[in-house]
Order: C-alpha cells, then sequence, then structure tokens
C-alpha cells in the first residue's frame, strides 16, 4: 500500500516531533539540534543543527530522506579528494548516499526507500531518519577534512563504535523527539515559509 503525508505524520505525532509539512509538495521539514561535543557537523550559520527533508515519490511508492545542502563544494580545491571520500564512506556506512549538484556544488547525504506496494513501518520511517542524521555527524570530520586539505582519513574515527541498530528502539526515538525542533530555521527552507504549509 502507497504511504502518504498523513501516515509520515502520524509517525512522528508518536513521539511529539516537531516539523513542517507542506502538502502541495509531499514533503516534511525537520530539523535535530546536535550535540557540538560529538560532532563537527555545523550549518550554514555555523550551529550545530541538521536540517532534513522527507520526500514522498511516485505517489507514494518511494520516499527519500536528505540533508539538504549538508556541504558544498562549488569553489573548492580539493573536490576529488571529496568525491573519494563520499564514495569511501559509501563502502562503509549502509543505506547513506551522497547527491552532487555540479550547477552549485551542493553535497545533499540521503536514503531512499522504494516501497512500491509495501506498507511503510513507523520503525523503517525513523531508521531513514536516524540513518541520515548519524551518517552525516558520523562523517562530517571525514568530508570536512577532504574540503579543506586534499587529505582522505578514517584514522580518528576507528575508535568509534561502527553504527549498529540501538537495542531500545523506543530510547532511540525519544531521543530524537527531544533533538528536534527548529521551526524557524525550518522555515528558512521555504523561503521564509510557503502558503498552506503547515506546522505540527
Amino acid at each position: 500500500m502507497a504511504t502518504n503525508l498523513a501516515q509520515l505524520r502520524t509517525f512522528l505525532d508518536e513521539y511529539d516531533l516537531k516539523y513542517q509539512a507542506n502538502e502541495e509538495n509531499q514533503v516534511i521539514l525537520i530539523g535535530f539540534g546536535l550535540d557540538p561535543e560529538r560532532t563537527t557537523f555545523r550549518d550554514e550559520d555555523g550551529d550545530a543543527f541538521l536540517r532534513l527533508v522527507i520526500r514522498i515519490h511516485e505517489e507514494g511508492e518511494f520516499i527519500s530522506v536528505f540533508a539538504p545542502a549538508a556541504w558544498n563544494i562549488e569553489d573548492n580545491l580539493y573536490k576529488a579528494a571529496v568525491f573519494e571520500a563520499i564514495a569511501s564512506i559509501q563502502m562503509k556506512y549502509k543505506m547513506l548516499r551522497f547527491d552532487y549538484d555540479p550547477a552549485d556544488g551542493e553535497i545533499r547525504p540521503n536514503i531512499e526507500l522504494p516501497l512500491e506496494d509495501s506498507d511503510l513501518t513507523s520503525r523503517q520511517f525513523h531508521r531513514l531518519i536516524h540513518g541520515v542524521m548519524h551518517g552525516v555527524c558520523r562523517f562530517d570530520r571525514v568530508i570536512r577534512r577532504a574540503m579543506e586539505t586534499g587529505d582522505v582519513s578514517f584514522d580518528d574515527l576507528e575508535d568509534e563504535p561502527q553504527p549498529a541498530e540501538p537495542a531500545d528502539e523506543t530510547a532511540r526515538l525519544e531521543e530524537l523527539a527531544d533533538r528536534a525542533g527548529g521551526i524557524d530555521a525550518l522555515e528558512k527552507l521555504l523561503g521564509g515559509g510557503e502558503p498552506g504549509a503547515d506546522a505540527a
């Protein structure tokens, strides 16, 4: 059965996550405050904050979660190193992929899930969100090093645990709920908010 925006909103509402939904574009915008001690990732304003877009495609038969403009290499001298880094990350981290827009240099981490005629579960949905968040937070330092120095290295990640599904699913989702918010920041993605967009 194809998914729809109402179903995704139900999954988010289960944990009181704050988000903004846009029916016309079939997207949900959600933001998460990050622990600045645990990740080097910063948004364009220098804040430890990650914006995610959840989009429904193909009349509900396909869903994607991505972090728009997570990095930009438009004028970067080390593009080859960055491409090597993100290709290597894709080998190390299941599901996470990267899109690159040569028109403006945007690098967009994402996870896509073809549903076809399958039912999407709450657990699957939240795992998509968690997968993008964890991948960005964990590997930002690798990508940033490649951007700044041309060096591709995973050496300082070796002491960190490999990505794994948390034992307690409810605890993980509650953690997401604690970190979700920032509607004002999300509205910037819509150019100050679009008519007809719902905020929950």
